[in-house]
C-alpha cells in the first residue's frame, strides 16, 4: 500500500502540469474542480500504462554493451505506450469528456504534442525504472557482502578455535604426562591451566560471543603463555604490561592470542637461546594499543599486515568487521635478528563480561 502512495505521489508533477495547461488553455472560463478532475484523468493513462513499463525493464536489463534487440524493445515499449495514451485521452475527450466527438482542428495540434512528450514520460518512465531497481540490488548485493563477510569472520574464529584445541593440547598434553612423574604438583596446576583454556573457548560457543573484555582475552593468553612457559622453559621470558583501563575495552575474541601464538612460533621458538616476548596493552584518549613484539629471529624483508603466517590478516579481518576499516590500523616492524614488533590499535570501547565468565 505504501509502495502504492508513493508511486501515485511520483505522477503529482504531470498533473500539476496539465492544471497549468487546462487552465491557460480554457482561459480560465473553466471551473477549478473540472480542470482539476480533467488532469487526473489525463494522468491516470500514463500512470497506469508505467506499471507496464516497470515490468518491461525487468525483463529487459541493460546489456553490456548495448544490443540492437535492447534498443528495439523499447523503441516498440514507447510506441505501445503512445498509442494507448492516445487512446486513452481520445476515451476521456470523446464518450466520456467536453469534445463528443474529438475537435478534428484540436487534435491536429494536441496529436504531435501528446506524441512527442508520450515519448519523453516513457524514457522518463523507464530511466527512473532502471534507477531504482539498480538502487535495490546494490543494496541487496551490500547486504550479501556484509553477510559473507560477517560469516567468514565466524568462520575464521571457529577455525581458529577448532585448530587451538588440536594443535595446543598435543603439546600440553604431552607435557603433562612427563611433569606426573617429575612433578606432579605442577602437572596439576597444568591441568587447571588447561581447563581455564578450555572453559573460555566453551563460554564462547555457548553464547556466541561476539566481543569480549580484554581483561577476558588477557586472562586466556595468561593461561596459554603459562603453559607455554612450562614447554619451553628458561627459554620463553615474558614481559606484560596491560593497563587496568584496558582491561575493560571490547575486543573480538582472539585478538591477542594469534599475535602471541605467531611471536612464538616464528620469532622464538626457532631461536635456540629463546627470547623475551613483549606484550603491552594502553587505554590512550579513545583508542586502544595492542603491542606484541618478541626479539627473536626477524626478517630483512619488512611485511605488511596482508603477510601470511603473522596471524594478522585475520585478527584485522575481524576487528575491522566490527569496528569499521577506518577506524582499526596494524603497523609490523621487524628485522634480521631482531624479531617482530605488532602493534595494533582500535578504538577503546567498553565492555561487560562475556557471559557465564562466573561458570
Amino acid at each position: 500500500m505504501q509502495s502504492a502512495a508513493l508511486y501515485a505521489a511520483c505522477w503529482l508533477p504531470l498533473v500539476v502540469i496539465y492544471i497549468g495547461v487546462l487552465t491557460w488553455m480554457t482561459g480560465g472560463t473553466m471551473a477549478v474542480t473540472a480542470i482539476t478532475l480533467a488532469a487526473v484523468l489525463n494522468a491516470l493513462g500514463p500512470a497506469v500504462l508505467g506499471v507496464g513499463i516497470w515490468k518491461l525493464s525487468a525483463r529487459a536489463p541493460i546489456p553490456a554493451p548495448l544490443s540492437a534487440r535492447f534498443v528495439g524493445v523499447h523503441i516498440a515499449g514507447a510506441s505501445v505506450f503512445v498509442i494507448a495514451w492516445l487512446a486513452w485521452e481520445l476515451l476521456i475527450l470523446g464518450p466520456f469528456g467536453p469534445a463528443a466527438p474529438p475537435d478534428p482542428v484540436m487534435w491536429r495540434y494536441v496529436l504531435p504534442w501528446q506524441g512527442a512528450l508520450g515519448v519523453l514520460l516513457y524514457g522518463v518512465v523507464a530511466a527512473a525504472s532502471y534507477a531504482v531497481r539498480g538502487v535495490f540490488v546494490t543494496h541487496a548485493l551490500a547486504v550479501a557482502t556484509a553477510e559473507a563477510e560477517q560469516l567468514r569472520t565466524e568462520a575464521e574464529l571457529s577455525a581458529l578455535r577448532a585448530h587451538l584445541n588440536p594443535h595446543f593440547l598435543f603439546n600440553t598434553l604431552h607435557g603433562v604426562m612427563q611433569l606426573l612423574r617429575d612433578d606432579p604438583t605442577q602437572a596439576e596446576r597444568a591441568l587447571e591451566r588447561l581447563a581455564e583454556l578450555l572453559r573460555y573457548v566453551l563460554r564462547l560457543d555457548r553464547a556466541r560471543v561476539r566481543l569480549v573484555s580484554l581483561d577476558d582475552e588477557w586472562q586466556f593468553v595468561e593461561s596459554y603463555l603459562w603453559l607455554e612457559q612450562m614447554r619451553l622453559g628458561d627459554r620463553l621470558r615474558i614481559d606484560a604490561a596491560v593497563d587496568d583501563d584496558a582491561r575493560e575495552c571490547a575486543v573480538p575474541p582472539f585478538t591477542l592470542q594469534p599475535l602471541v601464538e605467531n611471536a612464538l612460533r616464528h620469532g622464538i621458538a626457532p631461536k635456540r637461546e629463546g627470547g623475551t616476548l613483549r606484550i603491552v596493552a594502553r587505554h590512550e584518549d579513545d583508542r586502544l594499543l595492542l603491542e606484541v613484539a618478541d626479539d627473536g629471529v626477524g626478517t630483512a624483508e619488512v611485511p605488511t599486515s596482508a603477510t601470511p603466517g603473522l596471524g594478522l590478516p585475520a585478527v584485522l579481518r575481524r576487528v575491522r568487521s566490527h569496528f569499521g576499516t577506518d577506524q582499526v590500523s596494524a603497523e609490523i616492524v621487524s628485522a634480521p635478528d631482531a624479531g617482530f614488533r605488532v602493534t595494533l590499535t582500535l578504538p577503546a570501547h567498553p565492555i561487560n563480561p562475556i557471559p557465564g565468565a562466573a561458570d
